[in-house]
């Protein structure tokens, strides 16, 4: 694990005693402003220090798979558990302003939360699929807009200006999370075509008779190797995930498949045996 990495992994571990110092303070009534306002500055800390190790890995040129996935995990993280808290004490956080206001509040935190779970699944499916997807600038201010709101909203049981400058900044972050949520989604619709090409060539698989979609060139390109990754299959006929796992099953139960590499799997056909299986299918009419 290198520096940034650390960092990020330090940046996440750091919500625990903001998200303790945050329910002490309803805990023990006679230290609360103190332990809201510590609270505060830890949470300030952790969203100021957000470009940190985003920083140290360009510098030092250790820019990683999993920094990639923990940077944006750990933004999440830190949003998702602290408005989680700020619902039990939605009273503090927003009640009184005007009516219904814990219940806007709620609702809009509800929203929030569930738009952060559908972008990370949206991004998991596009890694899969190999998709690299551009920052949304909208989810940036988006996220500035979340972290002030948070911040002030700490403090929100200090004194009742905070509670509605915590609000103003809520209200404005969080139609910025649903707005920028619905553009990103958008943007990348490519990301339900593949899906959807996929699942297209799984039901074409699965009809008796067929082999799925790109067999045989996969099955020459693994007798010309030697061997096959599904890694290696995915990026060269660009194919999906499901659609390589098909192949490699299909392989298996010809009896093709052999033993495990440190690159991939063994394959027990050479190029005699691959004729064969052509000129055979040919002569069946099944290619």
């Amino acid at each position: 694990m290198n520096l940034a990495t650390k960092v990020t992994v330090a940046r996440i571990m750091l919500i625990i005693p903001t998200a303790v110092l945050y329910i002490l303070a309803f805990c023990l009534p006679l230290y609360q402003y103190g332990l809201l306002i510590v609270a505060c500055v830890t949470f300030s800390v952790l969203c100021a220090t957000d470009f940190i190790d985003g920083t140290i890995a360009r510098k030092t040129h250790t820019v990683s798979n999993l920094g990639k996935f923990l940077d944006p995990l750990a933004d999440k993280v830190i949003v998702v558990i602290m408005l989680f808290l700020m619902i039990w004490r939605a009273d503090e956080t927003a009640g009184g302003l005007y009516p219904y206001a814990s219940l806007v509040f709620t609702l809009l935190s509800g929203l929030v939360v569930s738009r952060e779970l559908i972008i990370g699944i949206f991004r998991t499916l596009a890694v899969q699929k190999k998709i690299v997807l551009a920052a949304d600038v909208f989810g940036k201010i988006k996220t500035v807009f979340l972290d002030v709101a948070i911040a002030v909203s700490i403090c929100a049981a200090i004194r009742p200006l905070y509670a509605w400058a915590g609000q103003i900044f809520f209200y404005i972050g969080a139609a910025l999370a649903i707005g920028s949520g619905l553009n990103y989604i958008f943007k990348n619709k490519i990301v339900f075509s593949e899906i959807k090409e996929d699942l297209d060539n799984l039901k074409a698989a699965n009809q008796d008779g067929e082999y799925p979609p790109k067999f045989f060139e996969v099955l020459r390109y693994g007798v010309e190797n030697g061997e096959l990754s599904q890694k290696s299959v995915q990026k060269k006929f660009k194919i999906g995930a499901i659609t390589t796992q098909k192949i490699f099953d299909k392989i298996d139960s010809l009896g093709y498949m052999g033993d495990s590499t440190d690159s991939g799997v063994k394959i027990n056909l050479d190029q005699n045996g691959y004729d064969e299986l052509v000129s055979k299918l040919a002569a069946q009419g099944e290619k």
